[in-house]
């Protein structure tokens, strides 16, 4: 069923084609499309970050709308793909860190709204999980008269996913979270690796060691390539 979740008429043609094959109901909605995006945010392409909250913030929502009576109607569940990137404001990610706390906003008022409706959601916080996501964003290129020149190969092994962190495979983290839809959870869970621990570091850990925190392990490389 190809749909385009930026696109009100694939949306409309979706919905007609669920509701003729599920005779008006729909059990699980998983809001899954999303587009990345690395660049310094002094850099931003805004053009590029709105187009990346359309995929990412409004197509969830837009999906959503669309398809809730067919939700209403079965009592079904929508899951929402976060990511852990809303924990805490990544160099060089922070549009993209922006578009996932807006949506992890979004989805928890609309677990209060929808909950009287006999409808779950589920928002899953991801970390870090081994797929094609990299493989599918534009190549990434800097400006020429940005201020992080001196450290583009550092950016770039970022915006290619080459860092030296954990990935969990895609298929464990699919069971895991197919196993969470299926015991019918709702509210938030933290799935691929580092996401609980982000998930506890921010929440019981000071702001500020947090902060230096990120400095440490991101940018400590990257200020010595700037300042020399």
């Amino acid at each position: 069923l190809p749909l385009d979740v930026t696109s009100p008429p694939s949306i409309a043609t979706a919905l007609a084609t669920l509701t003729a094959l599920t005779s008006g109901t729909l059990d699980y909605l998983l809001n899954y499309a999303g587009c990345g995006y690395t660049m310094p945010t002094l850099d931003a392409d805004i053009p590029t970050c709105t187009h990346m909250f359309d995929v990412n913030v409004w197509g969830p929502l837009r999906l959503t709308q669309a398809l809730a009576p067919l939700l209403v109607a079965a009592r079904g569940t929508v899951v929402m793909a976060g990511s852990t990137a809303e924990l805490v404001g990544v160099p060089f990610q922070g549009p993209y860190c922006a578009s996932k706390a807006a949506l992890r906003l979004v989805s928890e008022t609309l677990r209060a709204e929808l909950k009287p409706l006999g409808v779950r959601v589920l928002y899953v916080t991801t970390g870090n999980v081994r797929s094609n996501w990299f493989n599918n964003v534009p190549a990434f290129e800097l400006p020429r008269a940005s201020l992080y020149a001196p450290i583009v190969k550092e950016i770039a092994i970022r915006a290619r996913g080459e860092m030296d962190v954990p990935w969990m495979e895609a298929r464990v983290y699919a069971d895991r979270v197919v196993g969470d839809v299926l015991a019918g959870r709702e509210g938030r869970v933290f799935r691929g690796a580092t996401a609980s621990i982000l998930g506890w570091g921010v929440a019981w850990l000071p702001g500020w060691l947090l902060v230096s925190l990120a400095v440490l392990f991101r940018l400590f490389v990257l200020e010595r390539g700037l300042l020399g």
